[in-house]
């Protein structure tokens, strides 16, 4: 039972003195100039390795598409089968190994893609991580402001892999 103060609803809010976790509740909505310039910064630090996301696009694309061309060659592979003359063999055998070329390589081509987008985000984080103690060294002592119940490491430490797991998610 609550004495000391008003009534809260645990499931909606999390628990007392959650801080900015996923206990915290309910996200705040970011406007339209915020997300902008969220969506900016976080380009910036993308665009430092283009070569990666260049690489990246390029296997999505042709991983979709190998992944696409798989139910073309199970069409022309059932035509054969249901041809007014008998079963084409030849013509099964060969579409049924396109196919399997097909989603195998798109397998690959997803696997591969899957470590890079890792091995991005890792490197992106990385840097962001780096900027930002340099950032803090650099200031005076004083000039930070350090809460009596948490320290700036603490916080930095759940916010920047909470930006790592926006960016994880972001492309599935």
């Amino acid at each position: 039972m609550n004495k000391g103060g008003p009534a809260r609803d645990i499931r909606a809010n999390g628990p007392a003195g959650a801080g900015n976790g996923p206990a915290a509740g309910p996200a705040k909505k970011l406007d339209r100039k915020t997300k902008k310039g969220l969506l900016l910064r976080l380009g910036g630090y993308i665009l430092q390795y283009w070569p990666l996301f260049l690489l990246a696009v390029l296997l999505t694309l042709a991983s979709n598409q190998l992944s696409l061309m798989g139910p073309s060659y199970s069409g022309e592979a059932i035509d054969a089968i249901a041809a007014e003359s008998g079963v084409n063999f030849e013509a099964v055998w060969t579409n049924v190994g396109r196919m399997l070329v097909c989603y195998a390589a798109s397998a690959v081509l997803s696997y591969v893609l899957a470590i890079l987008m890792i091995l991005l985000s890792q490197r992106i984080v990385y840097t962001m991580r780096k900027q930002l103690f340099e950032k803090l060294t650099c200031q005076s002592v004083t000039s930070i402001h350090i809460p009596p119940a948490t320290s700036s490491a603490a916080s930095l430490t759940i916010l920047i892999p909470s930006t790592h797991r926006f960016q994880t998610t972001w492309y599935r």
